[in-house]
């Protein structure tokens, strides 16, 4: 994934984080569970809680302060995120809206480090790129895990490439993983669509995220970073269609950067939500809340863990501190498990 490497090198952006659980207990987690003023109970005889709470809209009993919207009046469930359209949100479900995850292409040659390619692994390659095109491109339905194996690659390659040559089948792969959509050729029975398609290797922020074997534009059916701008990462992601998706995003929603969910790394205390991971198998990151000011408190099964990155490349995670000396924080839901 291109997280770990984003943790290393990505110094303009919070990207990105993992989480320990070395901070101490917030001001709420340390209010006595049935004393008068805390978390879910009653406010005392003049209306007020205790830490920084709030009475709800009935005045019955204490909340988080903007955790419930617009008026306290959210009713989430404590395994829940209120969001600031007053949805309740659990982050460590799969949402039902998230597109299907879908295989990213591979490259046509090796990328650095890697063991030159022998004809069946470029095979793979050809069939992968031109796999996801059809599918998208074509209407044709081609699923690269199944389609693309190395027998099966290797048989439909050797038709294009009859000397087996690997030279030959990466040039091949090449050219289906740089034909424009209005020259690609679709199978009998389907038709060329190239109608909202956005395929390009243009990534503004560096070109050698290009054809690195790695999905970095972001789009949540198959990429691992937000590094380029949506469909600059063809060659790695595949084509796209219609309309990328919206950088901001609320709490609880999918994520791939800190800056979506309100995070800044620079400036930890202007801060209002960071993009953790709550699913490795997904893997799924999401935006949670900020806990880094000084008497922040989480919603209730939520607690705040320091966040954590490995910003100077030694493989080791290090607490992330802005110039400030502001270190940043954020909720974890504790039902994901830490």
């Amino acid at each position: 994934m291109r997280a770990r490497w984003l943790w290393a090198a990505l110094t303009w952006a919070g990207a990105f984080f993992s989480i320990t659980s070395t901070s101490a207990c917030s001001e709420v987690e340390s209010c006595k569970d049935d004393e008068v003023g805390c978390i879910s109970n009653p406010p005392d005889n003049s209306g007020n809680c205790l830490a920084g709470l709030v009475p709800n809209e009935a005045g019955t009993e204490c909340v988080e302060k903007g955790s419930t919207a617009p008026s306290n009046s959210c009713g989430c469930l404590t395994n829940e995120l209120c969001r600031d359209d007053g949805q309740c949100v659990n982050v460590c479900t799969t949402p039902a809206n998230l597109p299907p995850r879908t295989s990213a292409t591979k490259t046509c040659r090796p990328i650095a480090g890697e063991a030159a390619y022998d004809f069946t692994k470029a095979a793979v390659a050809l069939c992968y790129q031109s796999c996801i095109r059809r599918a998208t491109l074509c209407g044709t339905a081609c699923n690269p895990v199944t389609e693309c194996t190395p027998t099966a690659a290797a048989t439909l390659t050797t038709a294009l490439c009859p000397g087996q040559m690997p030279e030959c089948a990466m040039k091949a792969c090449e050219q289906a993983r740089d034909t424009p959509c209005a020259q690609q050729q679709c199978p009998a029975g389907s038709a060329l669509n190239c109608t909202g398609v956005v395929c390009s290797n243009a990534c503004v922020t560096d070109p050698k995220y290009n054809n690195d074997g790695i999905c970095d534009d972001g789009d949540l059916s198959n990429a691992d970073s937000f590094v380029c701008e949506w469909g600059t990462d063809c060659g790695d992601c595949g084509p796209r269609r219609g309309t990328p998706p919206p950088f901001d995003r609320d709490l609880g929603d999918p994520c791939y950067d800190a800056l979506q969910c309100g995070g800044d790394r620079t400036d930890v205390a202007s801060s209002t939500g960071w993009c953790v991971t709550t699913d490795e198998v997904r893997p799924l990151y999401r935006c949670v809340p900020d806990c880094s000011k000084k008497g922040a408190t989480c919603p209730s099964g939520y607690k705040c863990f320091e966040l954590l990155q490995d910003v100077d490349g030694d493989g080791e995670a290090d607490p992330v501190i802005d110039s400030k000396n502001v270190q940043a924080r954020a909720c974890f839901p504790l039902q994901c498990g830490t």
